[in-house]
């Protein structure tokens, strides 16, 4: 699925740009257009209205940071 990006977004550590235009699988995809952040250039899925008081879930993953100090 091709979506247009309608503003400036990141997700999964990618950046993406006002009218940027990428394919994506058809979940991902619709994740988008279901965010209001993109549109289907198909039309098959509509863009919802973004709505600030929906509440979403987030995957967090856990990660390990290790750190060395010197004495430099």
């Amino acid at each position: 699925m091709k979506i247009k990006f309608l503003m400036d977004w990141k997700h999964q550590g990618t950046d993406y740009e006002k009218d940027d235009v990428k394919a994506f699988d058809d979940s991902t995809g619709r994740f988008f257009c279901e965010a209001g952040v993109g549109e289907d250039m198909s039309g098959t899925v509509p863009t919802q209205a973004q709505n600030p008081n929906k509440s979403i879930t987030l995957n967090v993953q856990s990660s390990n940071q290790n750190e060395v100090l010197t004495d430099g």
